[in-house]
């Protein structure tokens, strides 16, 4: 592009960079309407909302405006400080409302009455998302004792629908209703299973409802039998108490589970409009499995077996493949329920695995879509545990066993995402012949051999190799392609109309990126 001034024998156009200079000058964003202004000015911080309106005295006051209050991330000193600017912010509010308020604060420092001020404030104010995280800054137990009591002002909020409580406590009122709430995640929050229900039962739009680390030490039982909740997260990290897990909803669509949890029993009922179940436990929190969790996990899927869609991470898988190897529990299959139709797994190919990949398929015999995402391999304990039970590797599974002919009459795709994953790529891969780098990965072969060779109604199998080629040259990846091409190309197929289609890497910078191979 020409500059608006040039430089002719070393000498400057003064006068053409004077009129250049004044169209800078033109502040064309205090021009924008004040709604606007103030739209943009709510995805700041408070602190920095003061900081900008002091560059214009147009914006001198728009501060007080802003719709959303956050302190969430707020650089302030001393407590004392930090309680001052929420005040200030809050008494220069006015009778306008105040749309969000988002505040981080430690529970240990800052005084209960403040809490209490600020959420009595925002709730006069019509206050419709509210973020409060009284979470200390140091490792503490949680108890009732040193949780932050939410005053009961909050149940009188009419506007809210999206609430957010960390490491508090809730004292509900005998009389309330919560009637515009749709969004509920609740931390480090403690209740009587009671307490739970009557509040859930008193949000009549309750929609998505996200509980963390929530009564840990105590039973869980999430009924919610008078709700419209559809959506339910339950995350919990390093149980490993004699506690149940309950979960009573019958308008529930989506459930996911996911962190470290050890509950000692699971339990579901009256879930019969659930949809989809996802199964994310951690698979690094421990490196020593136990048998028993294999079978109280194996418990646990079978009250789900009715639903269209099941994720399993890669815990679960491995859980299972126990289960499998052990023989531990009774197969699901025989249940007449059992209605899955698209499971989704997460899966490093290890050989002691794969027992866990078959049973899935022994089991859910009315899959129609089977995903397999690979994940990179870790080392664990597992294969010792297995031999000290005199199991080794030659009985974990057989490629070519024949165990689920005449079981699998309905699947019919199967997608395989991040193949050649297993395993990380070294700084020095780029000289490993490509055969090498093949074969170091054999077992996610015999595994798409197992498959082709058993699925007889496959149709289309989708694979997607990992992106960790994109750190090959280019030249290196087109020839590990081609050669995973002509060994999938190779493989036996029971099927005669399957087609096999490779799907380009993400964000490669070669040609085939555009386009897929079909064999």
């Amino acid at each position: 592009m020409e500059r608006p001034w040039k430089i002719q024998n070393l000498s400057l156009d003064l006068d053409e960079f004077e009129r250049y200079t004044d169209k800078i000058k033109i502040d064309r964003i205090s021009k924008l309407p004040d709604a606007l202004l103030l739209q943009i000015l709510s995805f700041l911080q408070v602190q920095d909302v003061m900081r900008v309106c002091c560059v214009s005295t147009r914006w001198k006051h728009l501060w007080k405006s802003v719709p959303s209050i956050d302190f969430t991330e707020a650089k302030i000193r001393t407590t004392g400080e930090f309680i001052r600017a929420v005040n200030k912010a809050l008494s220069n509010r006015g009778g306008l409302q105040i749309r969000e308020f988002r505040v981080c604060v430690d529970s240990d420092l800052c005084q209960i009455n403040n809490v209490d001020y600020w959420i009595t404030f925002v709730v006069s104010h019509n206050v419709e998302v509210l973020y409060l995280d009284c979470t200390p800054d140091r490792p503490v137990s949680v108890n009732k004792d040193k949780l932050c009591l939410i005053p009961q002002s909050l149940y009188r909020c009419q506007y809210l629908h999206t609430l957010t409580l960390k490491f508090c406590q809730m004292d509900l009122p005998s009389i309330f209703c919560l009637a515009s709430l749709r969004k509920l995640h609740l931390e480090l929050v403690e209740f009587t299973n009671e307490d739970l229900e009557v509040l859930l039962s008193n949000c009549p739009s309750l929609k998505y409802l996200t509980l963390k680390n929530c009564s840990k030490y105590t039973h869980l039982r999430v009924f919610a039998k008078n709700s419209h909740n559809e959506n339910l997260n339950i995350h919990e990290d390093g149980l490993n108490s004699e506690t149940d897990l309950l979960v009573s909803a019958p308008n529930l669509l989506t459930l996911n589970f996911s962190g470290q949890s050890k509950r000692e029993r699971f339990f579901g009922e009256n879930l019969k409009s659930l949809v989809s179940v996802n199964f994310n436990f951690s698979s690094t929190y421990r490196h020593i499995w136990d048998p028993e969790d294999c079978f109280l996990f194996g418990q646990f899927i079978d009250h789900f077996c009715y639903v269209k869609s099941l994720k399993l991470s890669n815990w679960c898988i491995l859980n299972l493949s126990i289960r499998a190897i052990l023989n531990l529990g009774t197969s699901v299959s025989n249940m007449v329920s059992n209605t899955v139709n698209e499971a989704t797994l997460a899966t490093r190919f290890n050989k002691c695995e794969l027992a866990g990949l078959v049973y899935v398929l022994k089991n859910f015999i009315n899959l129609g879509v089977l995903i397999l995402n690979v994940v990179e391999d870790v080392e664990t304990k597992f294969e010792d545990i297995l031999k000290d039970e005199g199991f080794y590797e030659t009985t974990y599974w057989k490629p070519d066993e024949l165990s689920v002919v005449g079981l699998q009459q309905h699947l019919r795709t199967v997608a395989i995402h991040g193949i050649l994953g297993s395993k990380s790529f070294s700084s020095t891969a780029e000289l490993v012949p490509t055969e090498d780098i093949l074969d170091r990965r054999r077992t996610e072969f015999e595994f798409v051999r197992f498959l082709l060779k058993n699925l007889k109604e496959l149709e289309t199998m989708f694979i997607t190799p990992t992106e960790g080629l994109n750190t090959f040259s280019d030249s290196k990846k087109l020839d590990i392609l081609f050669q995973l091409s002509s060994r999938l190309l190779s493989l036996p197929r029971s099927s005669p109309n399957v087609q096999v289609i490779i799907r380009p890497i993400q964000h490669t910078g070669i040609g085939i990126n555009r386009t897929q191979l079909r064999l």
